[in-house]
């Protein structure tokens, strides 16, 4: 399936190659076949669109969204995998595990933190606010 933005992505692949571009230590990025693109960002918009708590259009055309998804797609590239793996054994009942002198203990996947914090704007409900910075 073709990216095509504002049916099933808010960026192109080509503005992602440019934002990634400039992101630091995401020079791997560039070296993705078209197809391992296509799909980090498809999965990164459903990832978004589907996270409960957020309303985003597909057809938004803010930075911010298109920024997230970016980082998100990245996100999966580095970490999709793992993140899989604990979304399943949540799903399966595990909450905690130990493995020789290693232990983890699981919650609910959602987005990551910071993730969230890219499209507050766009949380059900919530009206967003900036903090005020202060001028020295």
């Amino acid at each position: 399936m073709p990216v095509t933005v504002g049916t099933n992505s808010w960026v192109t692949v080509a503005e992602a190659d440019t934002y990634l571009a400039t992101r630091y230590g995401a020079s791997a990025w560039a070296g993705l076949s078209p197809a391992d693109k296509t799909a980090l960002l498809l999965t990164a918009c459903s990832w978004l669109r589907l996270q409960a708590g957020f309303s985003i259009p597909i057809t938004s055309t803010d930075t911010v969204v298109k920024a997230a998804q970016c980082e998100a797609s990245w996100f999966w590239y580095l970490h999709g995998e793992e993140w899989d793996k604990r979304a399943a054994l949540y799903a399966s009942g595990v909450r905690s595990f130990t493995v020789m002198s290693w232990s983890e203990s699981l919650s609910a996947p959602s987005l990551p933190e910071w993730l969230k914090s890219m499209i507050i704007t766009y949380a059900d409900g919530a009206v967003y606010k900036p903090t005020a910075h202060r001028s020295y």
